[in-house]
């Protein structure tokens, strides 16, 4: 991984814009994932728009495309759509099928969700990442290194967290890109990426 590519909005030549539910996004529009694996990003709205995101990929691609996705966006799909073949990583509840777990960072729910994709013999090459896209390099870079393979969809406005999100981090461009330097080189050394 480039230390500072894409660090504040993923860009990549091959993205198209497309519109779902009279939303923008940006994908690979031919790919035809077998399953959508979300991260979340801080606690309050950005993790709601993840959720919608999830909810218009399958709109999109396929209405019975199984979701793997960390709590914060687990909790806000349910709210709003129920619970349909949505699988929830990084919680401590046990909901629907969820998967009770304490790793909460992205590589311990890329992990996870790697193993729930092995476990429903789901094909780990073809993935659809759900993120926000400051995010998104690094879960396409943490799960390559993890044996996953996947496109981005990804909202085309990039916006930030509430500004009383517990997670600070998630709150502007400047933040994120402070911690996102030190958790890129972490990852570097630990050799995550």
């Amino acid at each position: 991984m480039g230390l500072w590519k894409n660090m504040l909005d993923y860009s990549h030549s091959s993205l198209a814009e497309i519109v779902v539910s009279d939303k923008k996004y940006r994908t690979v529009s031919a790919e035809k994932p077998s399953v959508i694996v979300g991260a979340s990003f801080g606690t309050t709205s950005c993790n709601m728009r993840l959720a919608e995101a999830v909810y218009d990929a399958r709109i999109y691609f396929n209405p019975e495309l199984p979701a793997i996705v960390q709590k914060g966006i687990f909790d806000n799909y349910i709210n709003m759509h129920g619970i349909h073949k949505t699988i929830s990583v990084g919680t401590d509840t046990d909901r629907d099928i969820s998967k009770v777990v304490s790793e909460v960072n992205t590589r311990g729910v890329l992990s996870l969700a790697r193993d729930v994709i092995d476990a429903n013999y789901l094909d780990r090459g073809k993935l659809l990442y759900v993120a926000h896209p400051a995010h998104m390099q690094r879960v396409i870079e943490v799960g390559k290194k993890l044996g996953l393979n996947g496109v981005p969809f990804l909202e085309s406005d990039v916006q930030w967290s509430d500004r009383d999100d517990r997670e600070r981090w998630t709150i502007s461009p400047a933040r994120w890109a402070l911690r996102e330097i030190f958790a890129r080189v972490h990852h570097r050394i630990k050799g995550y990426t």
